[in-house]
């Protein structure tokens, strides 16, 4: 992708004096270039968002048939009512709703990463959170590894609700994504190439945030606000200190 090139700031620029892309989707690019990530407030109604929340709350006692969910013990076939206030991400649940396409890819969402990607986006795969995931701080290029180019994912976090402090909030150092890469096995950003230093690669991507004194933000958006980021950009959930408060969310990569 363009946008991970040195010189990916005089391409923005010769693209806006071309008028390839206006003023908002380069103020939107200049950010995920220099900063790793964009925000783009108000990019969803709130009606559109209340109908997709209103079915992620139902399916927990309407469970739809197939549907699949993912715990820390990997991916289950179903959960339970009583079960459903467990850190459970729910994969796909996009693809059964009227208003997926809409939720999944805003117009705002859909322009920007048109302009990153120079064609049409692809979403391969959402997950709907109800709670804060409390994940230490990581990268999705470890997790969803792609062959052809690890750095062409990007992922975008679409806020079912207005988010509290103490809920588990979404929390990523501004410039990380342009740290040096943590090589699995030495040679892969893919954690499947060397399990065994999954531990050493939290470690690694802590320390180096914190030792180049690299801003950490903490997202508490508005229902509706999308943040979008790059594969490299380092980010976590925070701990949840509001027991019982809800995070909503929809990832998409």
């Amino acid at each position: 992708m363009w946008i991970h090139r040195p010189d990916a700031l005089e391409i923005l620029a010769r693209k806006v004096q071309t008028r390839v892309i206006d003023d908002a989707v380069a103020g939107q690019l200049e950010s995920l270039i220099v900063r790793g990530y964009a925000y783009l407030p108000r990019a969803l109604a709130p009606a559109v968002v209340d109908r997709y929340a209103a079915l992620f709350d139902r399916i927990w006692d309407e469970p739809p048939r197939g549907l699949q969910y993912i715990d820390g013990e990997g991916v289950v076939g179903a959960v339970t009512a009583a079960e459903r206030d467990r850190t459970v991400r729910v994969v796909s649940l996009h693809l059964r709703s009227d208003e997926g396409p809409e939720m999944v890819f805003p117009a705002a969402v859909h322009r920007l990463l048109g302009a990153a990607y120079e064609r049409p986006p692809v979403c391969f795969q959402s997950m709907s959170f109800r709670h804060g995931s409390q994940q230490p701080i990581h990268l999705d290029t470890a997790y969803l590894p792609l062959s052809h180019d690890p750095l062409a994912l990007t992922a975008s976090w679409v806020a079912l609700q207005d988010v509290t402090p103490g809920s588990g909030e979404l929390v990523y150092y501004e410039g990380s994504h342009k740290l040096p890469p943590f090589l699995f096995g030495g040679r892969s950003r893919a954690v499947a190439d060397g399990p065994d230093q999954h531990e050493a690669f939290l470690a690694y991507l802590q320390a180096e945030c914190e030792r180049r004194g690299l801003l950490r933000r903490t997202f508490t958006p508005r229902q509706g606000d999308v943040l979008v980021w790059t594969a490299a950009l380092a980010h976590g959930g925070a701990q949840v200190t509001q027991p019982g408060s809800l995070r909503r969310s929809l990832v998409c990569h």
